[in-house]
């Protein structure tokens, strides 16, 4: 019984390690107010949007991005140019997108790539821009937008690793979007939003769910050995 015991508190070690670097995952709010945010009136409070970031091998990530209705606006993420941008920790990478809207009226926009340094705003510069092409308006906004990352230069160890900040002046944030603020009461695909504002982050991880997994693992084990000696 001891064995047995032994093994089940390696496996849990095992797996809440393990499992880092292939499942890991995290969210944060994007809710740094950009350029024209501090504009609106109602007041645009935030956060405006919720990023997932979650690896799904040691070199790929899917990072999902939900605008959130705050019970005054609906959120969208779209502009006439660049929708949100990144500054991802590799050195060589590609990216692929989709999106959604659960809105009536809305269409689906298309996507070019940007992978060089440049400026987003407010918000400083970033490594990596979704471009709407040829030319995105208000109707081309999503509640959600989905990114498949692939690292074709290295590896990431976790799911905080797979965007950085890089602590400088001209990258502060680990992420930026463009929203459109549409008033929930009316907001409909024919509303008259003139643009977009900026709004970041800068990414604070919460604890990952599988480490808590392995956590739980390691729990259990401990109360059996409890119970049984």
């Amino acid at each position: 019984m001891k064995r047995l015991l032994s093994i089940a508190t390696i496996v849990g070690i095992t797996l809440g390690m393990s499992s880092l670097a292939l499942a890991d995952n995290y969210t944060e709010n994007i809710s740094v107010n950009g350029q024209g945010l501090a504009s609106c009136s109602p007041a645009c409070v935030g956060p405006y949007a919720t990023m997932t970031v979650q690896t799904t091998g040691s070199n790929t990530a899917t990072i999902t991005f939900n605008a959130v209705n705050n019970g005054t606006y609906d959120y969208l993420i779209g502009d006439d140019s660049q929708a949100l941008a990144l500054n991802v920790n590799a050195s060589n990478f590609t990216v692929s997108a989709t999106s959604s809207n659960s809105l009536g009226g809305f269409t689906t926009p298309t996507w070019g790539y940007s992978y060089a340094s440049q400026a987003f705003d407010s918000l400083g510069y970033f490594n990596f821009a979704l471009d709407e092409t040829p030319g995105g308006t208000f109707k081309d906004a999503s509640t959600q937008i989905i990114l498949q990352l692939t690292d074709n230069s290295g590896t990431w160890g976790s799911a905080s690793a797979v965007l950085t900040d890089l602590g400088t002046f001209e990258h502060q944030y680990d992420v930026g979007i463009h929203v459109f603020p549409c008033l929930d009461s009316s907001c409909s695909a024919s509303s008259n939003i003139p643009s977009s504002y900026d709004a970041g982050a800068s990414a604070v991880p919460e604890p990952s769910s599988i480490l808590l997994l392995g956590t739980g693992l390691l729990g259990l084990a401990f109360m059996l050995r409890k119970l049984c000696a």
